[in-house]
């Protein structure tokens, strides 16, 4: 901590922003019939995560100071699989990519990544993939998925084999992303899901890290809102858009990632990351519209209605029911997290929604500019 301030407990968690631990309580790991288990003991790990990567240089033999040479990401075509494969291949580490689809990957095997096709619900597939791998990050998700590939099939038994194949393949590293409020008992099931995972994981026997973030601006601010308004200057919002949500970019999660992948330390944490703003969904929409300048239109699915439908159409759209079953939760409990009050130092700047926003629009106004010219 800053000024030998020493680290204080918070439920066995450690609370991260702008790549740096705050406020920060781990258990050190010690080897246990052949994989490590948590002991219990404080470490802090502050000097590992403020090192800026230079702890964690290549040494002669080809591996970092970790001692992880090959990191297989579980999730690569994903924001936060993607972002954090380029950080990694950027400070020279090797990188195995993995997606159902290859062709997804194009872009980051030309940048170096080994490609691999890997199914979370295929464990034969995991397992190939866990071969020779000495750490995994797992940034799937699948909380829009049906059929083969709901929530259930693979948030929960998909993650679970992986775990299992990770530790069948003797990875040494397994880094989760989680969800912050994940819990057994949520009333959202894609977070009932995490939650189960989460425990596997620590009761797995690995040297393993994981990740709360907040709601992902990717997704939050953008795919289920702001998109709609850039290209419609419409869109429909779940509730009444008026409970203050803390959003956090994916690449600002992905700097976590690619440390905690890396540290040169047997660690067992549970990190939450949030981001520096929190907003309700109207203000989110009132930002577009003024980035955009022109006028919105927004309509509101009362939380009423929603509390009558999700049951009802839960049997035939699981998908909508869930969209549903989250907006009544973020709409009615606290999404806020405290930035300034729960963070010391930022090793690194945070993205603000109204600059991601800002830079959302000038790309949508850049490729309508392009196709005018054509």
């Amino acid at each position: 901590m800053e000024g030998g301030a020493a680290p204080t407990q918070m439920n066995n968690e450690v609370v991260i922003a702008g790549g740096s631990v705050m406020k920060a309580v781990t258990r050190t790991l010690a080897p246990q019939s052949g994989h490590t288990r948590g002991t219990g003991r404080r470490t802090n790990l502050m000097p590992l995560l403020r090192s800026g990567g230079r702890a964690h240089t290549r040494s002669s033999d080809g591996r970092g100071a970790s001692g992880f040479e090959m990191i297989l990401v579980v999730g690569a075509s994903g924001y936060l699989g993607g972002y954090t494969i380029r950080r990694l291949l950027a400070v020279g580490r090797r990188v195995r990519a993995a997606s159902r689809d290859r062709q997804k990957l194009v872009e980051l095997q030309s940048s170096g990544a080994e490609l691999v096709q890997a199914d979370l619900v295929d464990r034969r597939s995991l397992d190939a993939a866990c071969d020779g791998v000495d750490a995994v990050l797992a940034a799937s998700h699948s909380l829009l998925g049906t059929g083969k590939y709901s929530s259930a099939a693979v948030d929960e038994a998909g993650h679970l084999a992986l775990i299992d194949a990770a530790a069948s393949a003797g990875v040494r590293r397994f880094v989760y992303t989680s969800a912050m409020f994940a819990s057994p008992d949520h009333p959202v099931d894609f977070l009932r899901n995490k939650a189960k995972v989460e425990a596997h994981l620590a009761a797995s026997g690995l040297s393993y890290a994981i990740l709360r973030p907040s709601a992902f601006m990717e997704w939050h601010v953008h795919n289920l809102l702001g998109k709609s308004l850039v290209d419609s200057g419409k869109a429909t919002i779940f509730g009444p858009g008026a409970n203050p949500i803390n959003f956090v970019a994916a690449d600002d999660v992905a700097a976590v990632a690619a440390e905690m992948l890396t540290i040169a330390a047997d660690v067992a944490a549970t990190l939450e990351v949030g981001g520096p703003d929190n907003f309700t969904r109207n203000a989110v929409a009132a930002m577009y519209g003024d980035a955009l300048n022109r006028p919105i239109a927004l309509r509101h699915v009362s939380l009423a209605a929603m509390r009558i439908a999700a049951p009802l159409v839960r049997p035939f759209n699981p998908v909508l029911a869930r969209l549903m079953d989250v907006s009544v939760w973020s709409e009615t409990s606290n999404q806020v997290f405290d930035f300034a009050s729960r963070t010391e130092r930022c090793a690194r700047p945070m993205t603000h929604v109204r600059d991601f926003i800002a830079s959302r629009v000038a790309d949508h106004l850049d490729a309508t500019r392009l196709r005018r010219a054509d």
